[in-house]
């Protein structure tokens, strides 16, 4: 079993999906399956938060930036 963090509570899910599954790809893609994540603490709201802040600036700078004059 990969040891990835583990969330405490029952909202949080959807996060922890989305941030897996960026670092699967940019991360860890290249080393697969040698390396894995290997801890199993939660994440703390600041990680979330700070995720969603970097992943949407990016999302929105790459794909909105057409549409800028």
């Amino acid at each position: 079993m990969v040891k990835c963090p583990q969330q405490e509570s029952t909202w949080e899910c959807g996060y922890y999906v989305a941030i897996a599954m960026f670092e699967l790809f940019f991360e860890y893609q290249s080393n697969f399956p040698q390396t894995v994540w290997n801890d199993m603490k939660p994440r703390t709201m600041r990680q979330i938060d700070e995720w969603v802040e970097n992943s949407m600036s990016q999302f929105y700078s790459t794909h909105f930036s057409l549409f800028q004059n």
